[in-house]
Order: C-alpha cells, then sequence, then structure tokens
C-alpha cells in the first residue's frame, strides 16, 4: 500500500556531509539510537569510537532536519518500543494528567506518515513502557522527508522531526496493541 506524502518545501540543499550523515542514520537507526541515549554504552570503552562517530553525525542530521517546511496540514506516526527515550519517568503517569502538557523531545525524532509502519516499530524492541504518537503537524513544521533522499526513503514513510519542537498534549489513554504490548497512545498537536 502506498501511502500519500504530505508537501514539504526544500529551503536549503543538504551538504554532502548532511546527507552522508543521514543516509547514516536511515541505515542504522536502531543502533545509533541505543548508542545515543547511553543503554549498553555508559562507561563501556568498547563503544567509545562508535559514540565518538555518532557525536560528529548528530548535528549534521539535525542541521539536515532544518532545510524542509511542511506545506501542509499532516497526521505523522512515530512507535516507540522503549518509551523512556520519549516519555522519562512520566510514561507512568495517569494519561489524563498528561493533557495539555507541553511535549518537547530534546532531538530529532523519526515519525512516519505510515501508522502500520508506525506500530510495528511499537511492537519491536523490549517492549518496556512503550508509547505511540499520534502527530497532528502543521504547515511550517521543520522536518527531513526521507524520500527526498531518494527510493529508498520511501518504504516506510519516514520523516525525522527537527529537534525541540513544542507540542501540545490534547489525548492521552492507555492501550494494548495487537500482539499484546501495553502502550502510552499520545496525541499531539502543534499549538
Amino acid at each position: 500500500m502506498t501511502v500519500p506524502w504530505p508537501k514539504f518545501e526544500k529551503l536549503v540543499d543538504l551538504t554532502a556531509e548532511e546527507s552522508e550523515a543521514v543516509h547514516s542514520y536511515a541505515a542504522e537507526s536502531p543502533r545509533l539510537h541505543h548508542l545515543m541515549q547511553g543503554r549498553d554504552a555508559m562507561g563501556c570503552p568498547a563503544f567509545e569510537s562508535e559514540l565518538a562517530e555518532d557525536s560528529r553525525l548528530l548535528p549534521l542530521i539535525t542541521s539536515a532536519t532544518r532545510k524542509w517546511r511542511l506545506l501542509e496540514d499532516a497526521v505523522l506516526y512515530a512507535g516507540i518500543g522503549n518509551g523512556y527515550a520519549a516519555m522519562g519517568s512520566l510514561w507512568h503517569s495517569e494519561p489524563n494528567r498528561l493533557v495539555d502538557l507541553t511535549y518537547r523531545y530534546g532531538g530529532f525524532f523519526s515519525t512516519s506518515v505510515d501508522q502500520q509502519a508506525a506500530l510495528r516499530f511499537l511492537e519491536a524492541g523490549d517492549k518496556r513502557h512503550s508509547v505511540f504518537l499520534t502527530i497532528r503537524a502543521r504547515p511550517g513544521l521543520l522536518a527531513l522527508p526521507m524520500w527526498a533522499l531518494g527510493p529508498n526513503g520511501r518504504f516506510e514513510g519516514e520523516v525525522i522531526v527537527s529537534p525541540a519542537v513544542d507540542f501540545r498534549v490534547a489525548g492521552a489513554l492507555r492501550k494494548e496493541a495487537e500482539g499484546g504490548t501495553p502502550f502510552l497512545d499520545l496525541e499531539l498537536e502543534m499549538p
């Protein structure tokens, strides 16, 4: 099934370094996320060189996400198998207490225009504290549509959202995925 892509406007061309960094992220995003979050890497000399390389890539990927702008309303989804990266200890809160809070993820993060692809990511990994985000994005959102990198970027409808965008929590519920994974379902909207 082909999911229609929302319209984006290219503001500036990616540099060769940014393009290379984003391709690296696309090829190994689970490993990069794992290392960036410090799980399994804290104090481990075996990961020092990889962490140094990731540190070089992060500003390039961040810069790339600021070179495209959404032109129309769109719905983006993100399924996160280990929700501590997305929610921290707030995962344990009563969902209704989260409504009207501001949600801001400090780094760039992957979303999809394909809800089913995002649900597959929700049930991947260790499934602890899983979170599913439904994001009602508005024109002006800075994000990198992965199709901009070529046809290989189209398969899961991925869009990488720029860091530190403010969203309002419009709804929050506890649910269970088809595979049995309990998760926190958040509906986010741009203010």
